[in-house]
């Protein structure tokens, strides 16, 4: 049994051309599962244009496609989200899911925040339109960092928002961080 997975991307370098750290870090677990477990990791990347880089010529998702490839990973989906920000991975990734009536997938991002997909996957989708089996491939040497302690239990604060108070909740968020992806 093969098993598609997400790979989560994180951050860009400062001019957006290239892949930061943290999205590196991410690749390189999901291309030892890739490797240790041969025909079993099919890898998938999701995401749109960086608001905060309006001339950037790739995606994010197609930097991270062209990183796994030149590993060695020779099949990688790139999706388009329609957002920059976990919500539009994810969601890319659960549609992607269901119009292959796949019951299986992995998500790779660093264990804290794995916590918020978690959350965001139950609050987006009723039990009964998520696949069965949707499990986590946390990186673990990824630490969160002093602005990650701030804002992940905040974004994940406003995921149990109505709506309307959810999209003041984002800009009120935004606003106290400059240029943060959700």
């Amino acid at each position: 049994m093969s098993y598609y997975t997400l790979v989560l991307g994180c951050d860009l370098s400062a001019d957006g051309t290239a892949l930061g750290p943290r999205t590196v870090g991410r690749l390189e677990v999901a291309i030892l599962h890739y490797q240790l477990y041969p025909g079993r990791f099919k890898l998938v990347v999701a995401s749109s244009r960086s608001p905060y880089h309006p001339n950037q010529e790739k995606t994010l998702g197609q930097m991270m496609a062209e990183y796994l490839r030149s590993k060695g990973c020779l099949e990688v989906t790139v999706l388009p989200a329609k957002e920059f920000n976990t919500c539009g991975e994810i969601s890319a990734f659960i549609e992607f899911l269901w119009e292959r009536d796949e019951e299986n997938g992995f998500i790779v991002s660093a264990s804290f925040h794995l916590k918020r997909v978690e959350v965001m996957l139950r609050r987006m989708y009723p039990q009964v339109m998520l696949p069965k089996h949707i499990r986590y491939l946390p990186v673990l040497d990824e630490q969160p960092t002093r602005k990650d302690k701030l804002l992940e239990p905040l974004k994940t604060a406003q995921i149990y928002l109505p709506q309307r108070w959810r999209v003041r909740a984002v800009k009120f968020i935004r606003t106290l961080t400059g240029n943060t992806s959700y």
